[in-house]
């Protein structure tokens, strides 16, 4: 761990080989921005509800296939049944 002071405040630096943080409640991070950035796989895990809101854009980027998969998938409060969607068209394109 490193401290920094600096004009704007202190810098807290912690470097390792892991960091894992637990709490039995909750963790909170409040900030101006926040960045998670993973040098090889990243994930997102809950054994509960999953939300993401915001009150401006929301974008999701990849250089390759993006694949949603879940029971019912709802964009614009629209169902998506992709089932029986690509049964009448997929059949004949495989």
């Amino acid at each position: 761990m490193r401290a920094q002071l600096t004009d704007a405040g202190p810098v807290l630096v912690f470097e390792g080989a892991r960091l894992q943080l637990k709490s039995r409640e909750s963790i909170s991070i409040e900030a101006r921005q926040v960045k998670i950035r993973a040098e090889e796989n990243a994930l997102v895990e809950s054994g509960g509800t999953i939300d993401l809101s915001s009150s401006h854009d929301t974008r999701i980027h990849s250089e390759n296939d993006v694949q949603v998969i879940g029971k019912t998938i709802r964009l614009n409060r629209t169902i998506l049944d992709w089932s029986r969607r690509c049964h009448a068209t997929c059949s004949t394109s495989r």
